[in-house]
């Protein structure tokens, strides 16, 4: 039998570990779709927590509903109804400079959640979630009393929380005591409604009619538009571009492929073989000399008339030079400078220093005289053993 050769088994192995990652890939991608249509009161979500039935029973009942979503957060035209129910994701400043202004002219928004993105929502309106130790499943009804249905069956509204606020222009319908569970507010002329528990909304609350009944009281007598389905802030997102560039880099799929194509390329590159010495040109054997590229930049330099930038850098180079061993800023203004380093060096010819500190500042200079200015500078850190640079 004859053996593979190890470009065979290179290349099979390559293939099987292309396959493999595209296959976990696509596996990690489904399951992140069944996580997203799991999450408690989706519209895509036919769990026990999800509201699939709410959306299909408001279509049977010919209410408008949308879900629909952009590439950042706006409301549909003509949306008369906001639903966010159960959001996962807090609910930002820039949200509300959308929601406000459609609320205050006439929309409605319900909000019904118990959990972390819901108490972003209530805080914008100064309430606040608290827990009671055990779930509660009998209500009191509050005043004013619905009948759009009429609401003569049992309310399982099935809360673990209740509201406290400072506020007092809200309306109470449903608590446990004196603790508020429903309740409702005008925001100049549109309304909200805040309940603790998103379980009316939810597949198995509307399996009761009595929660059927609370929902429909919620809707109507609603502004005249559409129920939209706050799926924004339970992490749904669209595509801005379609294309198989936006398919391979938001895709864990395309991430696969990505990976297995770079794994792939590494192969091939380790894999490689030099086939014999490097072939070297001619014109490339023999190289300038350092001094041709130093006298060249120089040239540059002086024609351009970079005399003043040049003595700056003499300049800072004697300061930091001098003051390196005493820790002494190079920033700091010469004359304060030079009555630092006295302190530390008392043979230092302060006067001196000055003046060449001050000349090298100089930007009206000629050739000659930056010349021996800069000699001057280079002599002055001979004189205490240190060099340019330094």
């Amino acid at each position: 039998m004859k053996r593979l050769s190890r470009d065979a088994w290179l290349g099979g192995g390559v293939i099987a570990l292309l396959l493999l990652v595209t296959a976990v890939g696509a596996i990690y991608q489904a399951r992140q779709q069944v996580s997203a249509q799991s999450r408690p009161l989706t519209v895509a979500s036919t769990a026990p927590e999800g509201a699939r039935a709410l959306w299909l029973w408001l279509e049977a009942l010919d209410y408008p509903v949308s879900a629909a979503i952009t590439e950042t957060f706006a409301l549909p035209p003509q949306t008369g109804v906001v639903l966010v129910l159960e959001p996962s994701q807090a609910v930002t400043e820039e949200v509300w400079e959308t929601l406000t202004p459609w609320l205050e002219q006439g929309g409605t928004l319900i909000v019904a959640g118990e959990r972390y993105g819901a108490q972003t929502v209530l805080d914008h309106f100064d309430f606040e979630l608290h827990y009671f130790d055990t779930p509660v499943v009998t209500l009191t009804a509050q005043t004013p009393l619905w009948f759009s249905p009429p609401l003569t069956m049992p309310v399982p509204l099935k809360t673990r929380a209740y509201f406290t606020t400072d506020r007092a222009d809200f309306t109470t319908h449903f608590a446990v005591g004196d603790k508020p569970v429903l309740v409702s507010f005008q925001e100049q002329r549109g309304r909200v409604f805040l309940c603790a528990t998103p379980y009316p909304f939810s597949n198995a609350g509307l399996k009761h009619p009595g929660n059927a009944a609370l929902v429909l009281n919620l809707l109507v007598g609603r502004p005249d538009g559409s129920v939209w389905f706050d799926e924004w802030h339970h992490g749904a997102r669209v595509l801005v571009r379609a294309g198989p560039e936006t398919w391979l880099r938001t895709t864990a799929v395309g991430h696969a492929l990505l990976y297995s194509a770079g794994v792939i390329f590494v192969a091939l590159l380790l894999h490689g073989q030099n086939f014999g010495r490097p072939f070297v040109p001619p014109q490339l054997r023999y190289r300038r000399a350092p001094i041709e590229y130093i006298t060249a930049i120089a040239n540059l330099h002086r024609r351009a008339g970079h005399r003043a930038d040049a003595l700056r850098t003499y300049h800072r180079q004697l300061k930091r030079a001098l003051g390196q061993r005493y820790r002494l800023d190079p920033d700091l203004p010469d004359p304060e400078y030079v009555a630092l380093l006295e302190s530390y060096i008392p043979t230092l010819d302060a006067p001196a220093l000055r003046d060449l500190l001050r000349n090298l500042r100089r930007s009206d200079v000629s050739e000659r005289e930056m010349l021996q200015l800069v000699h001057a500078a280079v002599e002055q850190m001979k004189t205490y053993g240190l060099k340019a640079g330094q």
